[in-house]
């Protein structure tokens, strides 16, 4: 804890809401971890890259570039659009601020079904993958809901802690990343 997020705890309620900032308030670190950890980096390595590789070719090294410029602009637009509505509520505040409730609706179903179906889709191809791991194999299927149920659990509660969460996964892929190439390259 820093010595402002120390002092801030310390105030009353009151204090701390003329402070304008809460001792539970997210700090630019547990926003970068939530943002980074959207989609595992071990996803793209262990799940996309190979099917890509397989159907592509070496191509698939240009897709991967591709889609890095496409989500640099669309962080760049999300970061522009998130100055100009400084509120919580992400892709449905910002549509119905710009385009009304109806359309602001829209976009709320289709990103929950965006989330619900890229979050099945990597837990079902990493219970997938982790059968292949453990010898005798895993049930995918029960493998699977029992991450996705781990994951809503842990995103059920504080969201500071969560982003913490998420942090030490991501470092932990990192690392396994890191080890893989390391293994790789000294071959």
């Amino acid at each position: 804890m820093t010595e402002d997020e120390i002092a801030i705890a310390e105030k009353g309620p009151d204090e701390q809401a003329q402070s304008g900032l809460e001792a539970s308030a997210l700090r630019p670190l547990n926003v970068l971890a939530i943002a980074v950890s959207a989609i595992s980096p071990t996803t793209s390595v262990f799940l996309v890259y190979g099917t890509g590789l397989a159907s592509a070719g070496t191509g698939v090294v240009y897709a991967f570039l591709i889609a890095a410029v496409i989500v640099l602009a669309m962080a760049v637009c999300y970061a522009e659009t998130g100055s100009l509505f400084p509120s919580a509520g992400g892709t449905y505040t910002i549509v119905h601020r710009a385009l009304g409730p109806v359309w602001g609706g829209l976009a709320a179903v289709l990103f929950l079904l965006l989330g619900l179906t890229t979050t099945t889709s990597v837990f079902t191809a990493a219970a997938t993958y982790l059968s292949g791991l453990v010898s005798g194999g895993l049930p995918v299927g029960w493998t699977a809901l029992t991450m996705l149920a781990a994951s809503t659990a842990l995103s059920m509660g504080r969201i500071a802690p969560a982003s913490w969460g998420a942090a030490a996964m991501l470092i932990l892929e990192l690392v396994v990343i890191l080890a893989l190439t390391g293994c790789a390259l000294a071959r």
